[in-house]
Formats: C-alpha cells, structure tokens, sequence
C-alpha cells in the first residue's frame, strides 16, 4: 500500500447505543457490528485502503430532466476503527494521483461516460462517515456498511451544456454489503436491489433534487497493511 497521507481528523464518537432503524414496510433491523483485525477487535484506528469502481447515476442531472452514469474507478484512503466505525478521508485515481478536496481544482477523477455524460469528472465530497452493521430482515441476517455521510461533486457535457452538481447519499444512510474474503481482506458491493431490500431511500443532488442520486459498486475490497487480515463481526 502507498504512503497515506493523514488529514487531521479526530476520532467520532461510535454510537452510545445500537443503531435501530426500522423501515415499517421491511420491518429491517440494523445492529452494530465489530471490526477485526488479525481476528481481534480493533482497538485503534488503523488505516484502509478501498480499490474499486463505482457507478455513479443522477436521475434528473443538472435539473434537465436526463439520467446520466459515469462509472469511476479509484482508491478511498481511510481507517477502520473501534467497534463499528470506519472513516474515508481521501480520493485517489487509480495510479496514485491525489484528487483535490475543493471542486473544480486540480486534477478530478476521470470517469467513463456509460450514459448521457460527455466528459465526465468528478471530486469526492470527503470525508465519509461509515459503520458496519448487522442487518436483521426476519430471520436472514447481513452483515452491510452503512453510509451515513458520503457524496461526491460530478461534472459533464449534457447535451452540449456543461452542468455539474454535488449528490449526496440519504440521511438515513445507504446500505451496502459486505462479506469476509478468504484472503483476509473485505469485500463490499453496493447496489440498487439491495437498497430497495434494506428499505433505503435514493441521494439527493444539488440541482436534480430529492432521491435522483443511485449509486453502485462493480467490485470493491478493502484492506489493511500487507499481512494483516481484516474482517468483520456481528459478535
């Protein structure tokens, strides 16, 4: 793993009490979970490195009534910490560029236009504040990360038009998968089926409105150090 670069940052306070959000039409359940490390749980923030792509959908993009995708491919740079929470502070592409924390500066995410967006670029609105759960739905039981503050600032070619938009997930938080990898890492997948299963609710964008933000995974891991296995734990 590269040089992480730390933003200075305190530690939030992990939840007092077990999150309980209830969707009365899925009767969803969600308890918090434990990070572990080499087995143990984690005591101390310890930082993380998340590789993958993403696809990002704005159902009425810059308020002109059409859906565009981008699919983005780039590192979150965080940590995981004590009981439930982990933190993403930084964006980077894929060869190790620093993406700029101010929009509009410097050089952004290139993404692939998969629809509607000519150009396409795109700056993480960091940090973002996540936890793992244990989601109860009857008797299955899933163990998900929650996203509780995430967003990102898109900008592209629509029609001609340059237009560009900060989408930011739902204050009830956006819900995404995750499942322990034999290799010790920590496999995530976010996806629009599962949103609808965990009774979530769609982001907002800055000019397109409420619930016109959709985002999805294709793929991602998170890791600690070479040598270190990370999991989580519903225990």
């Amino acid at each position: 793993m590269k040089r992480f670069h730390v933003v200075a940052v305190a530690l939030v306070a992990v939840f007092a009490v077990s999150m309980a959000a209830v969707s009365a039409a899925s009767a969803v359940e969600f308890l918090l979970a434990l990070w572990l490390a080499n087995g143990e749980p984690v005591t101390a923030a310890l930082l993380v490195e998340t590789e993958g792509e993403l696809e990002l959908t704005s159902l009425n993009a810059g308020g002109l009534g059409i859906t565009t995708k981008l699919l983005c491919s780039g590192i979150l740079d965080g940590w995981v910490g004590p009981e439930s929470l982990d933190f993403i502070s930084e964006l980077l592409s894929l060869n190790g560029t620093l993406i700029p924390t101010t929009v509009l500066t410097g050089t952004p995410l290139l993404c692939a236009n998969s629809g509607n967006c000519t150009e396409p670029e795109v700056w993480a609105d960091v940090p973002f504040e996540t936890e793992v759960e244990l989601m109860i739905d009857g008797a299955s039981t899933i163990l998900v990360d929650l996203l509780l503050k995430a967003g990102w600032y898109a900008q592209c070619l629509i029609l001609g038009v340059t237009a560009s938009e900060l989408c930011e997930s739902p204050t009830e938080g956006t819900a995404g998968e995750v499942t322990n990898e034999a290799n010790g890492t920590v496999a995530g997948l976010l996806s629009q089926a599962f949103q609808e299963l965990s009774g979530g609710l769609k982001g907002t964008c800055s000019l397109g409105g409420a619930e016109t933000a959709e985002v999805q995974s294709v793929g991602a891991g998170i890791t600690l150090e070479p040598g270190v296995t990370l999991s989580v734990s519903s225990e």
